[in-house]
């Protein structure tokens, strides 16, 4: 799931977000907010049928009522619908789960806290558990997948925004990555440690 596909669309609903990661490449906590009628703007402009992640900033952060509206338009245009979350939105808007293909779920800001198991029970069967790696939070990574041996994580390596912000994994702990071969790193993942992530996606970002 976590290939970019053709006929993808990110979908950035928010940039509020409750937490403050250092690598953050969406630099969410220095962006205006954006209003109902940016969202209206921004639906306007998903092309009928494609696939759509929700994505911010969190989505957990916004009210139901806007959640259910943008859901309910996307299913007007007979999008298939994913949602990019740090775990928020599950805790929220379980009653939501069966709108959505898969959730990827940002489950560790800082390789620390384990994943809240309880909060996708509702969307259990449609998770997939994503780590975003700095040479910051790097040092944990190795206690983190041996404390979760038994869950499958993509493994995604920090990169800086367009203008220069957030904290990266160097080349040096992204190859480190690849030869310790963790036994719960996606397939997938490994292959987007290779190559510089904008290079790999094809993902239409609106």
């Amino acid at each position: 799931m976590i290939n970019a596909q053709e006929k993808e669309i990110e979908l950035i609903l928010t940039y509020k977000c409750n937490w403050n990661c250092d690598y953050c490449c969406v630099d969410t906590h220095n962006r205006n907010s954006l209003s109902l009628d940016d969202i209206f703007e921004k639906l306007e402009k998903v092309i009928p049928g494609y696939n759509v992640t929700l994505s911010g900033g969190e989505p957990g952060t916004l009210p139901y009522n806007i959640i259910a509206m943008v859901i309910d338009k996307l299913e007007q245009k007979e999008c298939k619908i994913s949602l990019n979350t740090n775990g928020r939105f599950l805790k929220k808007y379980p009653e939501l789960a069966h709108h959505f293909e898969y959730v990827l779920y940002h489950c560790s800001e800082d390789l620390i806290q384990q994943p809240d198991y309880f909060a996708v029970s509702d969307f259990h069967s449609k998770v997939e558990y994503m780590l975003v790696v700095s040479d910051t939070n790097y040092k944990n990574l190795d206690k983190f997948m041996n404390n979760n041996s038994g869950t499958t994580f993509h493994v995604v390596a920090a990169t800086k925004a367009d203008g220069g912000l957030g904290n990266e994994l160097s080349s040096k702990n992204r190859y480190a990555i690849m030869a310790k071969k963790y036994a719960n790193i996606s397939p997938e993942s490994l292959q987007r440690l290779i190559v510089k992530e904008k290079s790999f996606d094809t993902i239409i970002y609106i």
